[in-house]
């Protein structure tokens, strides 16, 4: 397991292929909510492969990998249904325990355009690309780290993700990153308290995750104006070149 991050210019998500030039590594967000998405939307990555996950928020974020790998490498699609709108209209998959904040799929038309993207990912999971599947945590106020025991289970369910996706699908190349987003700047105790709880977030997953291809990445992020926790486009776009789905 690696643990880096560097400054880094935006430019294109391609990278060299030894038959046709170019060849395109698709990054799929794994969540648990819209951050991840909204990113790499912004940079022009999932314009052309819009995804399940991309705006939705898993309401068990303990087992949030676990419901991910169910989905992927089980039969958890099939299980959508049935659905209910809570207090703040939005519509949430009791069987998977995902609220979708953006989609309305009480509505047979969304739902459609759902199922499609779940069609587009079952069909790059079985094909031949490269997959980055990107996962995204803010440490201040999260659950990952009220004790260690959290931790351990969410890296321990990275190694098993990691697992599945290969006995799944053997001809798979993919990796998968979890990306910490800290608060920017020295001079604040809310700054320090989120990147000492980062480094202690990595140094448990470099413990645990043994599958060489789970990596660990830090955005540094001033917050956004509006949302605190969305962080800021510059420091998502070096994180992203440094997973290497934009060239320097």
């Amino acid at each position: 397991m690696k643990t880096s991050g560097s400054p880094r210019s935006l430019g294109s998500c391609y990278t060299m292929s030894s038959t046709d030039g170019f060849k395109k590594v698709i990054p799929i967000s794994i969540g648990p909510d819209c951050l991840v998405a909204k990113h790499l939307k912004r940079c022009g990555l999932r314009n052309d492969m819009r995804m399940p996950f991309d705006w939705t928020l898993f309401t068990d974020p303990t087992t949030w990998i676990r419901i991910l790998g169910d989905q992927m490498c089980g039969d958890g699609f099939d299980n959508i249904a049935p659905m209910y709108k809570d207090e703040k209209n939005h519509v949430v998959s009791k069987a998977l325990r995902i609220e979708y904040w953006h989609q309305d799929l009480t509505d047979l038309t969304v739902e459609a355009e759902y199922l499609a993207r779940v069609g587009r990912l079952m069909g790059v999971l079985n094909g031949d690309a490269e997959v980055v599947f990107i996962g995204s945590i803010v440490p201040r106020g999260t659950l990952y780290i009220d004790s260690l025991a959290a931790v351990v289970n969410l890296a321990s369910d990275f190694n098993t993700l990691s697992t599945r996706l290969k006995d799944r699908y053997p001809d798979l190349k993919f990796r998968i990153v979890l990306i910490i987003q800290v608060s920017d700047g020295l001079q604040s105790q809310e700054a320090l308290e989120d990147k000492c709880a980062a480094w202690h977030i990595a140094d448990v997953f470099n413990r645990i995750c043994l599958e060489e291809n789970i990596s660990v990445k830090f955005t540094f992020s001033k917050p956004h104006e509006t949302h605190p926790n969305w962080g800021d486009e510059g420091s998502w776009g070096d994180a992203l070149t440094d997973i290497g789905l934009l060239n320097t």
